[in-house]
């Protein structure tokens, strides 16, 4: 039985079943992965105690959420319904979007149209990356409000982004006239996304666009997939649910001026966090300046930097945030990564590497082997997790069938590190997670009955979890 040559390719090519595996993986740990804190949230109606049970709830809660709490429309969509949708289809919807970040950062750091004929080094080394230097992975890839408002984001961003950064070439990118609408709507998302990456964006975009009219080649899909960006980014930056959070950040007694400096520790730190990616972007920029590649195709080499450039802005831009979580740096790894692909794929046109092939051999060896080892204790730690919620959910059940409207629950065995994300209640009753969850059940107040003393490592530095049978507080 004769099969179509791309059915063919699909079942020889190792890259294809590679990223299977690491869709099974994804999916999988989502799974996995019990609700936290903000998911609590999020399977409610805003402003109200009642479930999300359609989603035409998710729009009238949207709406609502747009003006009293925050601008993230798009990301806010996304979790509410896989939140509605529940396990497993969110589980796999997350694996799925995980796939198609892994593609499109090959995509757009390659510079070439969607297509199954992938580098299986390149694939290997983009997954490496994400895995390895992807501040609070747990958080942002397996847990769904978080990861709706980075890992979604960052899809939607990659995928709008692609035909400008093919736009990146020596002969005009034309797109048929029916893609004009299509990049708008495609614009106003993934302007609508997130703060960091969006505007980091919208200046890339808005300075292509300029280069394009100064070179008297911008096309009607650029321009309106620019507009588009431009109208998203405005509708989440000047969302009066912003404002209303900056007050309630500001009563709090937030101060810019004397939060700048951590601000600053915060991004170099997070920069320094990633020092095997920024190795490999500079090892590559050095060797394709050196090799004096660049000159050879100027375009590719200036379209790698385009992506290197988006990253570090996303980046800097959060010196102007109140807050600098470690999650807000997922832009910065994929278009570093994005953008070290770019350059290497120049190395390997001349049939060279980025490293010697000894050194690729050891490094492809040690990651493996890291990944390996922090998967599998990965998915361990998460299934027992899930084992402590169910009986936490005993503990609650319990006492609401008391009538008892103060609860108490003991802890968890396992607590947060890179890779689980754990955004559990605390002993006080006016912590952020207690008092999501109280709302929730309906009830005077929720606390755990103690605290864990805090650790000075950070989460990245934590790669691996135990289980403590006599809980956490021990």
């Amino acid at each position: 039985m004769a099969f179509h040559p791309i059915i063919r390719h699909l079942f020889i090519n190792r890259a294809i079943w590679y990223l299977v595996l690491w869709f099974a993986f994804i999916s999988i740990t989502a799974n996995l992965a019990p609700y936290f804190a903000n998911d609590f949230r999020y399977m409610l109606i805003e402003g109200t105690g009642d479930f999300v049970s359609s989603f035409s709830d998710v729009i009238v809660s949207q709406y609502r959420h747009y003006f009293d709490w925050g601008g993230r429309t798009v990301a806010h969509v996304i979790a509410q319904s896989l939140l509605y949708m529940g396990k497993p289809a969110h589980s796999i919807i997350q694996g799925i979007c995980y796939i198609l970040l892994v593609l499109f950062i090959y995509y757009n750091g390659r510079g070439i149209a969607p297509t199954f004929k992938l580098n299986f080094l390149s694939i290997v080394f983009i997954t490496m990356m994400l895995w390895i230097c992807t501040r609070s992975y747990g958080e942002v890839v397996f847990n769904v409000v978080s990861s709706s408002n980075y890992l979604y984001t960052t899809t939607i961003i990659l995928i709008f982004l692609l035909p400008f950064r093919l736009s990146i070439r020596k002969d005009a990118y034309t797109l048929p006239f029916i893609f004009a609408p299509l990049m708008f709507v495609l614009g106003v998302m993934a302007g609508w996304c997130n703060e960091n990456t969006s505007a980091a964006l919208v200046c890339a975009v808005g300075l292509l666009n300029l280069y394009h009219i100064k070179r008297r080649t911008l096309t009607l899909w650029q321009f309106t997939g620019g507009i588009g960006l431009l109208l998203g980014f405005l509708l989440l930056a000047l969302a009066p649910g912003n404002a209303a959070r900056m007050d309630f950040i500001e009563a709090k007694g937030f101060d810019f001026m004397e939060h700048l400096p951590r601000s600053v520790e915060i991004i170099l730190s997070s920069i320094v966090f990633q020092f095997i990616l920024v190795a490999a972007f500079f090892i590559s920029l050095f060797k394709v300046r050196g090799r004096m590649l660049h000159v050879n195709d100027t375009y590719q080499y200036a379209g790698s930097l385009f992506l290197a450039a988006i990253g570090l802005l996303s980046a800097l831009i959060m010196l102007a945030s109140p807050t600098v979580p470690a999650r807000s740096f997922i832009g910065f790894t994929v278009f570093v990564t994005a953008a070290t692909v770019g350059l290497s794929s120049l190395i390997s046109s001349k049939g060279e590497g980025l490293l010697t092939p000894a050194l690729c051999k050891t490094f492809m060896a040690v990651a493996c082997l890291y990944s390996a080892i922090t998967m599998g204790n990965t998915l361990y730690c998460y299934y027992e997790v899930k084992q402590d919620v169910k009986v936490r959910e005993s503990q609650i059940n319990s006492q609401l069938d008391k009538n008892i409207k103060d609860l108490v629950v003991t802890p968890f065995r396992i607590t947060n590190s890179k890779y689980l994300y754990i955004a559990d209640v605390r002993a006080s009753k006016s912590h952020w997670s207690n008092r999501i969850l109280q709302k929730f059940y309906k009830v005077d107040s929720i606390r755990r009955s103690c605290d864990a003393d805090g650790s000075h490592i950070a989460y990245d530095f934590m790669p691996l979890q135990f289980v403590k049978p006599e809980g956490i507080c021990k």
